[in-house]
């Protein structure tokens, strides 16, 4: 549920082509990395009384953002939905 508002969020804003952005399988890629960097958001939470969200972020950096490119998004398709044409593309 929270992937999907997150995505709703982005096409709300503008952007459209978070829709063709395979991030969810870069998370499951690097599933280990991913809840070690959570569960250390918590602890340091839990010690400290702050939610630093760093070593999260440096996952998301590493793990994710860096490997957005090696999936280039549809351009015709993108095009196509941000137009509000979506409904015509072949199936």
């Amino acid at each position: 549920m929270a992937r999907l508002l997150h995505l709703w969020y982005l096409v709300q804003q503008g952007y459209p082509s978070a829709l063709f952005v395979p991030m969810s399988r870069f998370v499951e890629e690097s599933r280990s990395r991913y809840y070690k960097a959570y569960t250390q958001v918590e602890q340091d939470r839990q010690i400290s009384g702050v939610s630093d969200v760093t070593s999260f972020l440096v996952y998301f950096a590493e793990s994710v953002y860096h490997r957005l490119g090696e999936d280039q998004p549809h351009h015709k398709k993108a095009a196509l939905f941000s137009h509000g044409s979506l409904w015509c593309l072949p199936l």
